[in-house]
């Protein structure tokens, strides 16, 4: 149990610690945690929508990245371009979690 509760707390920094020097390399104007966490989840729920809305992958994938670059442009004080770039290292940031997730359960045996 306590592996499982590591993992997610290493996977949770993985997916965290990146936005926030992304958004620290764009020159965002809220770079706190609270900020990040606050806008990674509204992309992680935005997300939840369009695949459960989103039927093409090509739109679906077009609409995530769309959609998080308004979040983090609103959520961290920023344009829509450097919002762009911060969703654009997200996606690939949370698409790369994912695998590491899905080998961290495979090795344990879920």
């Amino acid at each position: 149990m306590m592996q499982i509760v590591i993992s997610l707390a290493i996977i949770f920094i993985i997916i965290i610690y990146p936005v926030m020097l992304a958004a620290r390399l764009v020159g965002a104007g809220k770079t706190g945690f609270g900020s990040v966490v606050f806008s990674v989840f509204l992309q992680l729920f935005l997300g939840i929508l369009i695949k459960v809305f989103i039927v093409s992958e090509l739109v679906a994938v077009l609409s995530a990245v769309i959609g998080g670059s308004v979040i983090y442009s609103s959520a961290l004080d920023t344009s829509i371009l450097r919002g762009f770039a911060i969703s654009i290292l997200a996606v690939i940031i949370v698409v790369g979690t994912i695998f590491l997730l899905a080998g961290i359960f495979a090795v344990l045996g879920m």
